[in-house]
């Protein structure tokens, strides 16, 4: 790092390299064969410049050749855009978010665990096709730049991808959940999905109309995607997002608490500063429905006036990695729970749907909250209790309305898509359509 700092520090006026050193020991179960997916040891170098007020950038896998490296990123300086920032000097103490028994957790470990994930998937969910995906994941990320930034941090998870295929598909219902530490994956789990199988291969015809909607935690990242791009910085400087000049506001509901958590204790992308070496700080982005701040990485904060948040981060739409351009992106984003379980939410629903999952979630205006969203797995309800899987429907709205209608929320939270952590969340006067 330091090598490759220098050479860019003779020929730009400032530097800042990234480094993210990551192993992935994956194990895959189909059925009740294991596969072994091969280790991955990757090293990412991220390294950017400014030369004459103009950002430049270039990345590479493993070391590779420095002087290429510091010349292709002063190339894209070249013709890049004129920034208005300088990188943050200072020291930040290394962070280690590793626990010991995620460290001590052996690819034998992994193996056990699926065995008996598939030995209670063959004895309770008899002719179900499974897929089991599993992986332990460890992250060093390091920054340094020319102005005196030095930090690094360690970071690592255990996930598990459970999913019962549809007859004829690759695909059916599922569930993942991933933490910080191994955990015996629950039997009420499993559970749950066998039972969410059997109600997939029951195809119902959903009618047209406004009805309750009750989004479950693995999904509700598809609509607070649209608030990230209401609160990004980007969206407020180039003013497209309609919450521009609402800080203080009430924009949705008094039941919704929303705060980004980058230093939760269990939190799957904690860190103490972000990809631009900015810190990182909790914050809370909507109060009791009133929005408290946005979010801005070095370049829209300096353009705003505001300055960064620190909250710019290597991740796009749909992933992470070394070659994403920075953006202004949140970290762990927390929803306050409500005190209402699922079986009371369907329980209570007269007609409706249940979502599990969506297809299509960047249809719509996503900065002006819009979304107009296939339902991939979802349930018909009627009468308070579930029917079968919902055909060939489509949920759509504004968050920055629908959220006004949130009736009910869970009383747990869980870990979905965008990293957020969220409960159950029943919101009342959705459009649904579908062909009943």
């Amino acid at each position: 790092m330091k090598k490759l700092l220098e050479i860019a520090r003779k020929k730009a006026d400032a530097a800042e390299v990234l480094i993210q050193e990551t192993v992935v020991e994956p194990l895959v179960f189909e059925g009740k064969a294991l596969r072994y997916a091969p280790a991955q040891n990757m090293i990412g170098v991220s390294l950017r410049v400014i030369k004459d007020g103009k950002l430049g950038f270039a990345c590479t896998t493993g070391y590779g050749d420095r002087e290429s490296l510091v010349d292709e990123a002063l190339a894209i300086a070249k013709y890049g855009n004129t920034i208005d920032f300088t990188f943050p000097g200072g020291t930040i103490e290394p962070v280690d978010y590793v626990v010991p028994e995620l460290q001590d957790y052996t690819l034998d470990d992994l193996a056990g665990e699926g065995r008996r994930i598939v030995r209670y998937m063959t004895e309770h969910g008899k002719g179900i096709s499974t897929l089991i995906y599993m992986e332990k994941i460890l992250r060093k990320v390091k920054i340094i730049n020319t102005s005196g930034r030095e930090g690094e941090y360690r970071r690592g998870t255990y996930g598990v991808r459970l999913m019962c295929r549809l007859p004829g598909s690759k695909y059916g219902v599922e569930k993942e959940t991933v933490r910080v530490k191994p955990f015996v994956y629950p039997d009420s789990l499993m559970q749950e999905l066998i039972n969410e199988y059997h109600l997939a291969v029951k195809p119902c015809h959903v009618p047209v109309g406004k009805m309750p909607v009750l989004c479950r935690a693995q999904c509700t990242w598809a609509l607070l995607y649209r608030l990230m791009a209401g609160v990004g910085g980007n969206s407020i400087v180039e003013g497209v997002s309609p919450l521009k000049d609402r800080l203080g506001e009430q924009i949705f509901g008094e039941n919704l608490t929303i705060t980004d958590e980058p230093h939760l204790a269990q939190g799957v992308l904690s860190n103490p500063f972000d990809d631009e070496g900015v810190p990182t700080e909790n914050r809370t982005i909507v109060d009791r429905g009133v929005l408290k701040t946005f979010i801005f990485d070095l370049d829209s904060g300096a353009r705003s006036g505001y300055g960064s948040t620190g909250h710019g981060y290597k991740r796009s739409m749909w992933t992470e990695g070394i070659d994403e351009v920075i953006n202004p992106r949140f970290s762990n984003l927390v929803m306050d729970v409500g005190d209402s379980t699922y079986e009371d939410m369907v329980a209570g629903m007269e007609r409706g749907v249940v979502v599990l999952d969506v297809i299509g979630f960047h249809s719509g205006n996503i900065t002006q909250g819009e979304y107009s969203m296939n339902v991939g797995a979802g349930f018909w309800v009627k009468d308070g209790k579930l029917v079968g899987r919902a055909m060939d429907t489509m949920v759509a709205g504004n968050i920055y309305e629908d959220f006004h209608r949130v009736t009910a929320l869970g009383k747990t939270q869980e870990r979905n898509m965008l990293v957020s952590y969220t409960p159950d969340m029943l919101i009342d006067g959705v459009s649904v359509s579908g062909k009943g």
